[in-house]
């Protein structure tokens, strides 16, 4: 059985595959709309462990503080770019940033609490 480290390096691995298909059709002029909804990527969030959140938002704890919830498109748009030899170091980069931001913000994962990783 594979470990969720091996999943999430198959996972990135086949969206750098897609990504590379979707920029070559759109050079030829190709369209493929379904190819376009294939995010791989956001399973790779989720497996890691990363809050659901997609927006950027201003969130008042109980306590009054403000908080500014990360967004998953800044890694989204890293992903895009993303070649085949740059996996394993995005991958660290990937861990090492859930790691400070339940560090930073844990109650951005009251829902989804996983401990840190190293």
């Amino acid at each position: 059985m594979k470990t969720n480290s091996q999943i999430v390096r198959d996972l990135m691995t086949q969206q750098a595959t897609l990504n590379h298909v979707c920029r070559n059709l759109e050079k030829a002029h190709v369209t493929v709309g379904a190819l376009d909804d294939v995010n791989l990527f956001d399973i790779v969030l989720d497996l890691i462990g990363f809050p659901k959140e997609t927006r950027l938002l201003r969130q008042t704890l109980p306590s009054g503080d403000e908080i500014d919830r990360k967004s998953r498109s800044k890694w989204t748009i890293a992903a895009r770019q993303l070649k085949w030899e740059d996996i394993d170091a995005f991958i660290d980069k990937l861990y090492a940033e859930y790691n400070e931001l339940f560090s930073e913000q844990p109650e951005l994962f009251a829902v989804n609490i996983k401990e840190p990783r190293s």
